[in-house]
């Protein structure tokens, strides 16, 4: 809500509450925060695809990209990182018909086999 005040020539608005600090953010971190969004469908789509349709839309340097835009902006802005963030967790549910099987030694993520991206 805001209050008016006369002037001689003109008037002016007043707002009667400022925002709280927490509520206030910067327009360019509002664009962020919606391109980190879009990053967090887009890898929760092609994860969806890749394990449990087995059907994937991208390849793995594309997808792999969309991962480390995430992790890139998450870095740069701490606050906005979700602890459901793909760049949080790995991978997605196991398919149904595979059996456990117990490994010699630990398997290791490989994480990424694009080290020039």
């Amino acid at each position: 809500r805001y209050k008016t005040r006369r002037t001689p020539r003109y008037k002016t608005m007043i707002p009667t509450r400022k925002p709280m600090a927490s509520q206030r953010r910067h327009p360019v971190q509002k664009v962020i925060q919606k391109e980190i969004e879009s990053l967090r469908a887009q890898i929760e789509h092609h994860n969806y695809k890749y394990y449990v349709e087995t059907a994937p839309e991208i390849s793995d340097l594309a997808f792999d990209s969309l991962i480390q835009r995430l992790q890139e902006l998450e870095n740069r802005y701490p606050p906005l990182v979700a602890p459901d963030s793909p760049s949080q967790r790995i991978g997605g549910k196991p398919l149904a018909g595979f059996q456990h099987v117990r490994h010699g030694s630990a398997m290791s993520s490989i994480e990424n086999t694009y080290s020039d991206l």
